[in-house]
């Protein structure tokens, strides 16, 4: 089996750079790239998962995972005691473009429940993952393709285009 990946994995590392070029020419796919990093979905083994209270960066990452990957994209969302679980479903239903039945809810346990005032995710935090071995290889070569064009001493900025 670890033949087998191997082979694999140095197959799709040769494809990488011409697939980098291509989809490199779509700012977002960067910022996509700058959000793996940040979450450290980095090297070449597990799952493929971004986690966040953000919608756009939750819609970027689904967006990206989803042309990307080739298995299925599972979606689970946190959420505080007291919030309205039937809104945060629907809000992210309709952010995401994807049925009710996709999602799976986790209930954060704490010892005291914060006060409304204290939340911090309005919307709850939604994480996707991509068990895909395929896009792990690939993201992994991607990320190192960064590295080589000087991250982290290039500012971030330049690197993933995030000022546009």
């Amino acid at each position: 089996m670890q033949a087998e990946y191997r082979k694999l994995r140095n197959a799709v590392h040769a494809d990488e750079r011409a697939e980098f070029e291509r989809l490199s020419r779509d700012p977002t796919f960067r910022q996509f790239l700058a959000l793996c990093m940040s979450e450290r979905s980095t090297s070449d083994i597990g799952p493929v998962e971004i986690r966040s209270a953000d919608p756009e960066a939750v819609a970027l990452a689904a967006h990206w995972l989803r042309r990307l990957s080739n298995g299925r994209i599972d979606y689970r969302l946190q959420f505080d005691e007291g919030q309205d679980v039937v809104e945060l479903v629907r809000f992210w239903c309709a952010r995401l473009g994807v049925g009710h039945e996709r999602i799976r809810l986790q209930r954060w346990f704490r010892g005291r429940p914060l006060p409304p005032r204290v939340r911090c995710a309005e919307h709850g935090v939604m994480t996707i993952r991509s068990r895909s071995a395929d896009l792990r290889i690939r993201l992994h070569g991607w990320i190192q393709r960064i590295r080589e064009e000087g991250y982290p001493d290039r500012p971030q900025e330049e690197l993933f285009d995030l000022a546009s």
